[in-house]
């Protein structure tokens, strides 16, 4: 017997069809699946074993240089994106510091 298997966006699907994709599906599911249990695990160990996850930080001499600079912007006439550029520092990471160091003078 042979078994013509097409599957056609907006055309009706005879049941073998339905069928197989659906089991296809569902085993692409499974995979996907557990592949996310098994990098979960594996986050989870080298977590506790003290592994850093993400990206290196800053060294945080660069970033007190980036916020001197930011901080004498009146006096030297630079811009954030020039900061940035000049110390290496990312924008975000400046942002986040001043966030910081402003919570901290409130308290």
């Amino acid at each position: 017997m042979k078994v013509n298997l097409t599957f056609k966006v907006n055309e009706k699907a005879n049941s073998l069809q339905s069928l197989l994709f659906n089991v296809l599906g569902s085993f692409a599911q499974f995979e996907k699946d557990i592949i996310v249990e098994r990098t979960s695990e594996g986050r989870e160990k080298a977590k506790s074993i003290g592994k850093h996850m993400g990206r290196p930080s800053q060294q945080r001499k660069n970033i007190e240089e980036a916020l001197r600079l930011y901080n004498s912007r009146n006096t030297n006439g630079l811009s954030v994106k020039v900061i940035v550029k000049l110390i290496g520092v990312p924008k975000a990471t400046l942002y986040v510091e001043m966030r910081k160091k402003r919570a901290n003078n409130l308290e």
